[in-house]
């Protein structure tokens, strides 16, 4: 009987956190959607030049060019350049609301790179194109910024916002007790290249959202954890990520933000859920399937008001652009999971953060094994670790959904993986930290 009425009580908060999540979407998608036609209304003249002015970075930087031939750090000027085709491009075709929705640009073989560089030489293309399936969330700041700007001024201010906002993050580490974790979140942000992180239009949005996420969880953990809060705000999460990011690497966005909070509760025994390493598994889940509930509703939110605001049904092609990069094939050739798995490892490796990394993590081990011995060692820092469990394998969950993209794109999907050492080094520093009590 108890039972019943328990799974009821479980039941009925689930249909109302549900409720609440689909009206959060639907408004936030009329936000999005309003701010998408106020930026649409201003004048690409200014825009346009602008993108002019910034084609001596794009006549000097190959389409995936590297920053250091030490580690892996491409850019994506492929996807840059239609960012800026896209913010730059107007017609007296099409209506407010269709240019909004259907976000169209100049476009010509063999790819954007080369195709804006052209555009801007001998004002040749071949053809207009549409990328009506992504939200293009990024315009409601790349448009007003171009407006005044040009990319070498706005990758200055994307550098320095981001080290500033990794700054504060360093500095609430340090004022809230968590000196430990500042050396290990400057070790994972430094191991995906945080210089191509923030030049990179494309990568920089993830990289914000991530930033932004952790500032305010550190700002309001305890409010967060009552009531279980921290639900809407992966919620939120997940919807900025779908609205402003194309498909980079997006379980960062969660999976940062969920490990910290996880070592903060862990730490300081703020609330019983963390007492059990059971409930913790189910508050890290809980987490993720918030988080992938406003990811997918808001990306499903741009389907569905493209399709009744045009004359364009993007289910059916977006359905079958998922299917494709949701497959182990590339058109071409076909490929296994533990293929997608060891490219992006190979991609995280090149990199000697990566051994860093390791020889920091071995120094704390060699530190606990010292003081409690390798037996306990072993047996508490399992303990430990599975409370981070489900954090460490969301990879080989986006992995294993999107295995194409992933496989294909592997230069910028390899920097999800940079929450297992980091998830392991929480584990690791936490252990020693009980063991010190």
């Amino acid at each position: 009987m108890v039972k019943n009425i328990a799974l009821k009580k479980n039941l009925i908060n689930l249909l109302f956190f549900l409720i609440k999540s689909a009206i959060v979407i639907v408004i936030s998608a009329a936000i999005g959607f309003v701010l998408m036609l106020a930026v649409y209304s201003i004048p690409v003249q200014n825009i346009d030049k602008n993108v002019e002015k910034s084609m001596s970075i794009f006549r000097t930087e190959k389409t995936y060019h590297n920053l250091v031939s030490w580690m892996t750090s491409n850019l994506d000027n492929w996807t840059d350049a239609r960012m800026l085709a896209i913010a730059s491009y107007n017609d007296d075709k099409h209506t407010l609301i269709e240019k909004s929705l259907l976000n169209f640009s100049r476009s010509c073989k063999p790819n954007p790179h080369e195709c804006i560089v052209r555009y801007y030489d001998n004002k040749s293309f071949d053809y207009i194109s549409q990328y009506a399936r992504y939200w293009h969330g990024y315009l409601i700041f790349l448009k007003p910024m171009m407006y005044f700007t040009d990319l070498h001024m706005i990758r200055y201010c994307n550098l320095i916002l981001h080290t500033i906002l990794i700054m504060l993050i360093c500095f609430r580490f340090w004022k809230d007790n968590l000196k430990e974790l500042i050396p290990i979140f400057v070790l994972t942000l430094c191991s995906i290249m945080p210089v191509a992180n923030a030049i990179a239009l494309q990568y920089a949005t993830c990289m914000y959202i991530t930033l932004f996420s952790t500032l305010l969880l550190l700002l309001g953990n305890r409010y967060l954890i009552d009531k279980n809060r921290y639900l809407f705000l992966f919620l939120l999460i997940g919807i900025s990520t779908s609205y402003f990011d194309f498909l980079t690497y997006p379980t960062l966005t969660y999976s940062i933000p969920m490990a910290i909070m996880v070592y903060i509760n862990i730490k300081f025994n703020i609330n019983n859920v963390f007492k059990s390493n059971k409930l913790t598994l189910f508050f890290t889940i809980k987490g993720f399937i918030s988080w992938f509930i406003g990811y997918v509703g808001m990306w499903s939110m741009k389907w569905i008001i493209t399709s009744l605001l045009t004359d364009n049904n993007i289910i059916c092609s977006t359905i079958k652009t998922i299917a494709f990069r949701t497959s182990t094939s590339t058109g071409k050739i076909d490929f296994t999971y533990l293929d997608v798995i060891v490219r992006n490892i190979y991609k995280y490796t090149n990199s000697p953060i990566f051994y860093l990394i390791i020889i920091y993590s071995i120094f704390l081990s060699i530190y606990s094994i010292k003081k409690v011995g390798l037996i306990n060692f072993a047996t508490n820092f399992t303990v430990s670790i599975s409370k981070f469990i489900f954090i460490i394998i969301t990879p080989m969950l986006w992995y294993f959904m999107a295995s194409n993209h992933s496989y294909v794109h592997n230069w910028m999907t390899y920097k999800i993986l940079a929450i297992i050492p980091f998830a392991f080094m929480c584990a690791l520093i936490y252990h020693n930290k009980k063991e010190e009590k």
